[in-house]
């Protein structure tokens, strides 16, 4: 047998209501309030809307999505799933049923209606005009405006025209205040804001300040100087040095609009809605603010609950393989990290390790004595010794014990946590010379990730409110690595089923690593709530869960992310348990067949028709996961057809599995 060494990463994500937040400069910006404000502006009534687009594509400048992404992660993720769109998302895909909100920020209108009209506007207008929720922010209020005049009689600047979305029947005319540079910051500025008073309750001011850099206001094309039917101003420009004077019917300049459009709505803004910058009066300043991101924190080792025999060897086996005998403090330079180790009590040597070797990111790792855990206040996220108290017990529940199963369950009795880190998973792939000398079972933990990553080169911003974590699997048998995605999907579901009140949550399995919540009867009531990565090359393993979301239709028990984990790795570690057995075992073809009933039962494609792009377009019948860990189908002539998980995608809207571009 050929002993190869697999190193699983299993990273969950459960939402236990938390609110989001960043760690962002209080001064600068308007989080609870801006929150409010989102939150009435993406209220919907169809409970699978739960997508926040940002549009991302030619014409977006990097500042203002960067803004854009930061304000509305820390306002919304714990109900919504913000994540970025390109023109041909917006053309080709069928995102209108699960959004609840679609923005378009900063950077040049032209490049929009060059890339997007005229079909992705007319979806756009569809999407908004059945219900859908549009946020234009400068160049995205720009492009919703009936007409466009921008530095008119400003040589290489002028831009002027008809534009097609007319959420806003009206002008956009700017920019508001002179200076204005493209791709730069030379011309931005705190622009200070008048709200109407019905945002008073929301922001518990009239006067706000926000960021500035070539927005427009807004000029109605009433023949009175009034606002259209359905248009509401929510904030005016209150800065005497604007280039342009308000209407006599305006007396100010309107710089927050919202429009009622069908049944849908669309708010306008000028400036960035999310900075305050009443401190920040010059660009320097401006570009420092925006350039600050959430501080990596300490990392910390801890030990347990093993029997303490056990739990010390543990802990000696580790500590002096990562503190090379010292028992002090060491320095491990890795491929894309420093580790600066001391043990608690022990301090580390911070100085020139504080900065990154090249483009190496520096981490600091307590390592902690058996009993011995960090502080409340060190984690305020994550509660370690609450964690080993849930692993106990959901370790000593026998209903859930494997009869044949002798060996005392180890996956994580060690655990590492850190508050905000790049990836879990990137650390332990790409720092060889550190996560060789982890044990199997070794778990590591975030409450932030800065770095998450996905399926292909996806990526992403992960909040507060989740539960992040890697563990490391050594695997001996190489023809059954393939099940080992299948079964941590399927023990992620029976974990969250275990828990009391969650029996009957209707939770089912999407070939090949997707987990979805029935939200309402039929195929357009299925929400993804999670997703399973698998690295060919180190085996590793990305799951998204979401419990407890603050939009769900169904009232659930509230859940600890400490139990949460402790379910999950109790439970896997049985059923791999069960898998090593069978693959033992003259009982069983293969090693997951065992495990087949149980996984049919979650999964949603029994006979399900498709349609095979790599095959011609052929159709054909789902029928299972074949003894070689592939997806079976039958055509209609009867020939057999076998689809690696891996580098292939089921848009289940279209019935069509296709290879993963």
């Amino acid at each position: 047998m050929v002993c190869l060494s697999k190193i699983a990463r299993f990273t969950a994500f459960v939402g236990a209501g938390t609110a989001a937040s960043f760690q962002t400069p209080p001064s600068r910006f308007q989080t609870p309030a801006f929150a409010s404000f989102i939150n009435t502006t993406t209220t919907t009534d169809t409970p699978n809307a739960m997508n926040v687009l940002v549009y991302a594509d030619q014409g977006t400048a990097k500042t203002p999505i960067d803004h854009t992404l930061l304000t509305l992660k820390s306002s919304l993720s714990a109900s919504y799933d913000v994540m970025l769109v390109d023109a041909k998302t917006l053309l080709t895909e069928p995102w209108e049923n699960y959004t609840a909100l679609l923005v378009i920020p900063g950077g040049r209108d032209l490049p929009y209606v060059k890339a997007l009209y005229p079909e992705g506007t007319n979806r756009i207008r569809r999407y908004v005009e059945a219900g859908g929720k549009y946020l234009g922010i400068c160049a995205g209020a720009y492009f919703a405006c009936q007409k466009v005049e921008f530095e008119v009689n400003r040589k290489d600047y002028q831009v002027t025209g008809d534009r097609d979305l007319v959420f806003y029947k009206g002008i956009g005319r700017g920019s508001v205040f002179d200076g204005f540079i493209y791709g730069s910051e030379a011309g931005a500025r705190a622009a200070h804001l008048q709200l109407a008073p019905e945002l008073n309750d929301i922001f518990q001011e009239r006067n706000v300040s926000m960021y500035h850099n070539g927005g427009p206001y807004f000029v109605s094309l009433m023949p009175d100087g009034s606002q259209p039917e359905g248009t509401k101003v929510l904030a005016y420009y209150a800065d005497p040095d604007s280039v342009f004077q308000p209407t006599p019917h305006e007396k100010q300049l309107p710089a927050i609009i919202s429009c009622q459009v069908g049944r849908g709505k669309a708010i306008l803004s000028g400036s960035e809605l999310a900075l305050k910058l009443n401190q920040v009066e010059n660009a320097s300043q401006v570009e420092e603010e925006l350039t600050f991101g959430p501080k990596l924190s300490e990392l910390h080792l801890c030990f347990g609950p093993n029997k303490p025999r056990k739990t010390q060897d543990a802990e000696s086996t580790i500590a002096h393989a990562l503190l090379g005998g010292k028992y002090s403090v060491r320095v491990i330079e890795d491929d894309i990290n420093v580790f600066n180790i001391h043990r608690r009590g022990f301090a580390a040597e911070k100085g020139e390790a504080e900065v990154p070797k090249g483009h190496k990111i520096p981490f600091f790792i307590t390592v902690y004595s058996v009993g011995d855990y960090p502080l409340p206040a060190e984690t305020p996220h994550f509660n370690v010794p609450r964690y080993y108290d849930f692993l106990r017990v959901a370790r000593a529940d026998t209903d859930r014990r494997s009869a044949a199963l002798e060996n005392e369950l180890s996956f994580g009795s060690t655990i590492m946590y850190g508050e905000v880190l790049t990836s879990t998973q990137t650390i332990l792939d790409k720092n060889l010379q550190f996560s060789k000398e982890l044990p199997n079972g070794f778990t590591f933990v975030a409450s932030r990730q800065v770095a998450g990553r996905g399926r292909g080169r996806n990526a992403w911003i992960s909040s507060l409110g989740c539960l992040q974590f890697s563990f490391r699997l050594l695997h001996k048998d190489a023809a059954s690595v393939i099940f080992v995605q299948y079964l941590i999907a399927l023990a992620a579901v029976d974990a969250i089923k275990s828990k009391p009140g969650y029996e009957k949550l209707p939770i089912h399995l999407k070939w090949p690593n997707d987990i979805y919540v029935q939200l309402s009867p039929g195929q357009e009531g299925l929400q993804k709530i999670g997703g399973v990565l698998v690295n060919s090359s180190y085996q590793s393993v990305n799951q998204v869960i979401q419990i407890n979301n603050a939009r769900q239709s169904q009232q659930l028990p509230e859940v600890e992310l400490e139990d949460v984990l402790a379910r999950v790795l109790t439970i896997f570690e049985i059923y791999y348990q069960e898998l090593l057995d069978a693959i033992q075992s003259d009982k069983f073809a293969f090693a997951f067949e065992p495990f087949l009933p149980r996984y049919y039962n979650a999964w949603l494609h029994s006979h399900v028709r498709v349609v095979l792009e790599a095959h011609g377009n052929a159709q054909a019948v789902i029928t299972g996961i074949d003894s070689s860990g592939l997806l079976r189908c039958v055509g209609d002539n009867q020939q057999e057809y076998l689809l690696q998980p891996d580098g292939n995608s089921f848009d289940m809207m279209k019935g069509m599995i296709a290879r993963k571009k």
